[in-house]
């Protein structure tokens, strides 16, 4: 074999073997896996009318040991909390306020007194909540979460009725993101099912100081399911009085 034959083939085998040493094995990257925050929206509508001073510090306890719960149990949620307390009027106690901000009601913040304007309240929520929360909106995991305590029947809303407010909690709800619940006494709850919300999501207490309390623990139970399920991506829930 001719000798320049030789010194080509070794040649190609120099190269070759350049080209094997500098081509280094490439590790595989880690992947970041980026869990974007479940953001929940929850509205307490509690009503003071005048009937409700004879339970005025056990409904101040029954809310405030709510939003210790909701505190103590959401830490992978972005939670807010809206405040919405009404007689013949509805009032504003604090809206879309995070965690951190809250403050407690208390004797001076909550002073019962006047007539029912539940209808009107719910709506108000309802409504401020659409217009002002655009998470609700935009973002299809997103949850809202209604929870209204009465004692009394509805004898004073102005702007809303059972139908049109029914028509539009429904709308809410078809949503399948929306929760509505609704802890009554003294009254015939058919009509607040009537109203759109299911019967799992309505209950009763018995409208004195032992009653409450007994309906306090059990909205700190319903409220600590709710926030489990929102863990696991649930936006909205059945038998939010009657968990699992």
């Amino acid at each position: 074999m001719p000798k320049n034959k030789n010194i080509a083939r070794k040649s190609v085998k120099d190269k070759q073997a350049k080209t094997q040493k500098a081509v280094k094995p490439t590790k595989a990257k880690a992947v970041k896996v980026v869990v974007k925050p479940k953001h929940t929206f929850i509205t307490f509508i509690i009503d003071y009318s005048g009937s409700m001073d004879s339970i005025r510090a056990e409904t101040i306890e029954h809310v405030n040991e709510q939003i210790e719960e909701i505190q103590a149990k959401s830490k992978d949620q972005i939670v807010h909390i809206s405040l919405i307390t009404f007689n013949e009027n509805v009032s504003c106690q604090f809206f879309n306020e995070s965690l951190g901000k809250l403050k407690p009601l208390t004797l001076r913040t909550y002073r019962p007194s006047g007539s029912t304007a539940m209808l009107d309240a719910v709506g108000y929520a309802i409504t401020r909540m659409d217009a002002e929360i655009a998470e609700l909106e935009k973002d299809d995991q997103a949850a809202a979460l209604i929870v209204i305590v009465s004692d009394g029947i509805e004898n004073a809303s102005k702007t809303w009725t059972r139908q049109t407010l029914a028509r539009l909690i429904r709308r809410k709800q078809d949503t399948k993101r929306w929760t509505f619940t609704y802890l009554g006494a003294n009254q015939d709850l058919a009509i607040i099912e009537e109203m759109g919300i299911p019967k799992g999501d309505v209950s009763t207490f018995v409208a004195d100081a032992d009653g409450m309390k007994v309906a306090t623990a059990m909205s700190v139970q319903s409220t600590r399911s709710y926030l489990s399920a929102r863990d696991i991506g649930e936006t909205q829930v059945k038998n939010y009085y009657s968990p699992k």
